[in-house]
């Protein structure tokens, strides 16, 4: 059930680069700061001559990487924008040990750390 959860929710990640999440299906803050970040996406004028945030030729060779690729990229960014990259890097490690699927509690988790599991979260 999680693993086709978090497939779903990375799916309307991919769908959200090439427009095609319905108009009612906003993205969140977090992931409009990803790809912006990662220039995957950038502002841009539309056909229709509107702003709109389009996907770039960083983001279509994005989509042609593997899911693990594309995950591994987005921990990237957002390890090199956290607050801590020593914080970021200490919990890549804590997570490397944790079991998929169980829950643990995040109150010993610097706010560093906490952020990032949020940031994670949202995506």
């Amino acid at each position: 059930v999680l693993d086709k959860f978090c497939t779903d929710k990375w799916n309307e990640v991919l769908g959200f680069l090439v427009n095609l999440l319905p108009p009612s299906a906003l993205p969140s803050n977090i992931l409009v700061v990803f790809v912006r970040r990662a220039g995957l996406m950038a502002d841009a004028v539309d056909t229709n001559g509107r702003k709109a945030l389009l996907i770039t030729a960083k983001g279509y060779e994005y989509m042609l990487k593997d899911y693990h690729a594309q995950v591994w990229d987005f921990v990237m960014v957002a390890m090199r924008h956290a607050q801590s990259q020593e914080d970021a890097l200490s919990l890549l490690f804590t997570l490397s040990y944790c079991t998929f699927g169980k829950g643990y509690p995040i109150d010993a988790l610097t706010k560093c750390q906490q952020q990032l599991i949020f940031e994670f979260s949202q995506v």
